[in-house]
């Protein structure tokens, strides 16, 4: 899977990077896209296949907040509070895409034209929901009141509360 954003991509000026190895700008990317795909792991199947500049744009912002808090940089003061700002929008949007309020453009996930089967191969029209069925014939047996056999925890009380 090709990474979201490159170093290229960084939302500061590459004079600001010099003190990171290029190891570590990847590794910073890397983990900015497995917290993208964190929250976009809701949406869509992974890996996506295309994606638009936007999320190239989101990613590239966490990933460039990361190594800069690594070099020590105070995400309140001065000129950082634009990356904090940029950095918590980014957040903000991932949020946002979960949420369904906002669609990230050019994206194909790997399910693209795949229909979605059940555990048993079946084509599903939706979510599938699971329940766990009560192992005696009604709730009424189980609680003791609806039958006279044994076993159940006796009849309801008042308790007065």
């Amino acid at each position: 899977m090709a990474p979201y954003a490159t170093e290229d991509d960084f939302t500061v000026p590459a004079a600001a990077l010099t003190r990171f190895s290029l190891e570590e700008k990847e590794d910073a990317i890397s983990k900015a896209c497995a917290f993208a795909d964190g929250y976009l792991n809701s949406r869509f199947r992974l890996p996506l296949t295309t994606f638009g500049g936007d999320l190239t744009d989101c990613v590239a912002a966490i990933a460039t907040y990361k190594l800069m808090m690594k070099r020590g940089m105070a995400p309140t003061s001065g000129d950082n509070t634009e990356l904090y700002n940029r950095y918590k929008d980014a957040v903000s949007w991932l949020k946002d895409v979960v949420a369904g309020k906002v669609t990230p453009t050019n994206v194909a996930d790997s399910g693209a034209g795949e229909a979605d089967t059940d555990p048993s191969g079946e084509a599903s029209e939706g979510p599938m929901v699971l329940q766990s069925q009560p192992s005696r014939d009604s709730l009424a047996d189980f609680w003791g009141h609806g039958s006279s056999s044994p076993g159940g925890v006796g009849t309801p009380r008042n308790r007065g509360w």
